[in-house]
């Protein structure tokens, strides 16, 4: 034996950890030829839930194993294996039996280490083979699949290296290796393996299969030995056949179900509420007059901020649209009720109610009634016509407009007449005036149905032209007409031809056409 343990000595640092614990680096081989030393060796595999977990080996001699061999425990080099990551191997005696325990283990982050700890125990693919352990996760519940080629006998030469075998000459202890193995096959119990499996389990499934229907190959399947909770047992002997086991677990959470169900609950119930909460919302709406429901009442805020934003723009402003009360800019007079109209009806109805006539007139600027209805109103049908000729023909065109309106046309200014009259008579005017190509438009109190000096018609003649309220430019002679166009937003100016009077104006004063296009920034 002092040969053999010398030869240990000179190896150990080459040998296989398998060959260090298990056959107790070449002495254990030697004694269970010649005396009836057992070797037990336990591999426990533990799996968490999250794939890591830990192997533990623990091989366990018998007491004619010790005493045959002290150095198993007494020279056990373990270098090799704390340098491989397995914690220093614990040494125990058994003191009921007077054997000994050599326990050491290694830890694993994630399934695919495993079959690479394994092949550390005795070699690649020596003892465990083809090992799957794959995880399927579904809602509440978390599958482990756990499958391995066990080869209980292996060849003893898996247990050395080239240098050893160089040494040995295919020779164990002065006998040829296929000798011992036919030893070791033929004794009783000599060499044990238990494996055991521990999965996170509420169930534990080995495949269904026996151990007497070989798979392609000639690979039986073997069922546990013993199933226990979570552990699932398999024992084999030196000698055994190569063999498959297949074990399946699966792990039930209750409370991300129980999560599941109450999430479905409180869903139903929110979409309920919800529900409840629309249709008493909806027959609420329903309830208050549509022009006061919340949506009206927005709109209203929403044009008066847009107002008041647009109010407060920067002065400093570009001219884009030019827009000009007819009445006091284009033609005067200035005020054509009383100052033309009254007088031309009065020349042929001297007795007429001024009241009624004013009536009718202001029904007629509207777009109420049509101009001949206004004329067979007030008693003058058969010749209204006639008089609405001699009345339209009476106005003064104000000196240089045409002159004016081309300038503007030039510098591509956009301009806009507005007036309080009905369509007809805008149409006529225009074209008596030969205005038809230098206005681009002209608006009249009838065809919107608001009269200066409300903003409607303001507001639809820049809407009309698409420009922006801070960019227009409003000309008139009525200091009413420019209150209304200031409070939307534009700028304003107070016309005045020649020696009119502009005591008290309140806007800023251009004499005539000659100052309006000096520049197109009226900031």
């Amino acid at each position: 034996m002092g040969v053999v343990t010398g030869l240990m000595h000179l190896t150990c640092h080459r040998l296989r950890f398998f060959f260090h614990a298990v056959l107790g680096m070449g002495v254990v081989t030697g004694l269970m030829l010649i005396t009836a030393c057992r070797i037990n060796t336990n591999i426990d595999i533990h799996v968490a839930g999250d794939g890591s977990g830990k192997v533990t080996v623990a091989v366990t001699a018998d007491d004619d194993a010790v005493m045959a061999a002290p150095e198993l425990i007494s020279d056990l080099i373990v270098d090799d294996i704390i340098e491989a990551g397995w914690a220093p191997p614990i040494i125990d005696p058994i003191p009921a039996d007077g054997g000994v325990i050599i326990t050491t283990f290694k830890k694993f982050d994630s399934a695919h280490q495993l079959q690479p700890i394994l092949d550390e125990i005795a070699g690649p693919e020596a003892i465990f083979s083809n090992l799957k352990l794959e995880q399927d996760s579904s809602f509440g519940e978390t599958r482990w699949n756990f499958r391995t080629t066990i080869n209980p006998s292996p060849q003893l030469e898996v247990f050395s290296d080239a240098e050893l075998a160089e040494i040995l000459d295919g020779q164990f202890f002065g006998r040829p290796a296929e000798e011992i193995e036919a030893a070791l096959k033929a004794s009783e119990y000599f060499f044990e393996l238990d494996l055991k499996l521990t999965l996170q389990a509420d169930i534990l499934t080995p495949d269904n299969a026996d151990d007497t229907t070989p798979e392609e190959g000639g690979v039986s399947t073997l069922t546990p030995n013993e199933v226990a909770g979570r552990t699932a047992r398999w024992h084999f002997t030196y000698g055994d056949p190569i063999a498959t086991i297949s074990i399946s677990s699966a792990a039930n959470f209750n409370n991300p179900k129980i999560v599941r169900y109450v999430s479905i609950a409180a869903a139903i119930a929110f979409c309920v509420a919800l529900l409840i909460l629309v249709m008493a919302r909806f027959m609420t709406v329903m309830s208050i007059p549509k022009g006061h429901r919340r949506r009206a009442t927005r709109h209203r805020e929403r044009r008066a901020a847009t107002r008041a934003a647009e109010s407060r723009k920067p002065l400093k402003r570009f001219l884009r649209l030019l827009i000009i009360d007819a009445h006091g800019v284009i033609v005067r007079p200035l005020t054509p009720f009383e100052g033309l109209l009254l007088p031309t009806i009065q020349k042929e109805l001297p007795d007429i109610d001024t009241a009624f006539l004013r009536q009718r007139y202001h029904n007629l600027i509207l777009g109420r009634i049509t101009p001949e209805e206004f004329w067979s109103d007030i008693g003058l049908g058969p010749i209204g016509m006639k008089i609405e000729t001699h009345y339209l023909s009476s106005y003064r065109l104000v000196p240089g407009l045409h002159e004016f309106l081309e300038k503007a046309a030039e510098q591509k200014l956009p301009v806009v007449a507005v007036s309080n009259q009905p369509r007809q008579w805008g149409e006529r005017l225009r074209r008596m005036a030969q205005l038809e190509d230098l206005l681009d438009l002209w608006l009249t109190s009838g065809e919107v149905g608001a009269v200066l000096p409300q903003q409607s018609l303001l507001e639809a003649a820049r809407r009309t032209m698409s420009i922006e309220v801070y960019d227009c430019l409003y000309l008139s002679s009525v200091s009413e007409h420019l209150d209304a166009a200031e409070q939307i937003g534009m700028i304003t100016k107070h016309f005045a031809v020649g020696k009119d009077d502009t005591t008290g104006v309140s806007h800023s004063v251009v004499r005539g056409f000659a100052d309006v296009l000096k520049t197109r920034n009226i900031g």
